[in-house]
């Protein structure tokens, strides 16, 4: 077969199909990139939906916590209250209740009291009970002499059990607290 085309046509001929080639390939990429954008809008929305919905539910747990640790903050205040209330009230009605206490913990032994418990038997008298630890028997005895000699202080117990250590001993003393007469 003959080639009956000149040198420059050939060169011609070469480049336009190149450049159909090409164009045909431009035009591909180019629709295929306009299509993937297309796609990508709607995933963009959505994932700037999702993102706007974890943001709010977050806040809205973030309020949730708040409110919840606001609540307990505001029923520790009313229990504290109510023990505020209780206390004064028995200030009011029964103000031996702090000499007792006042008494008791005033002691140069050295113990150390952990609890104080006060039962109101009257209006000027109180059932009371001490717990705590003495560092030495000798301090324990020392202490339950100096409770002897306050006045209103009658009925004084100290378990036996209470001297059976020599060093940190627990003890338990009760005794019964009368206001002297006006």
């Amino acid at each position: 077969m003959v080639n009956l085309l000149t040198e420059e046509m050939r060169r011609e001929r070469t480049k336009r199909y190149i450049r159909a080639v090409g164009d045909v390939w431009l035009t591909v990429l180019a629709t295929s990139i306009a299509l993937l954008g297309l796609v990508l809008i709607p995933v963009y929305i959505m994932a700037r939906s999702a993102e706007e919905e974890g943001a709010q539910y977050l806040a809205a747990a973030v309020q949730i916590a708040e409110r919840r640790e606001q609540l307990g903050a505001l029923q520790e205040m009313a229990e504290l209250t109510e023990r505020v209330r209780v206390v004064s009230e028995t200030q009011r009605s029964r103000p031996y209740m702090s000499r007792i206490v006042q008494t008791v913990s005033q002691s140069a032994s050295p113990i150390s009291i952990s609890e104080i418990s006060l039962t109101a038997i009257a209006e000027s008298a109180a059932a009371v009970t001490i717990r705590g630890t003495a560092a030495s028997r000798a301090a324990l005895v020392s202490y339950t002499n100096d409770l002897k000699d306050v006045p209103e202080i009658s009925a004084l117990s100290l378990p036996v059990s209470a001297y059976a250590g020599d060093r940190n001993a627990p003890f338990t003393i009760s005794f019964r607290w009368s206001e002297p007469a006006p």
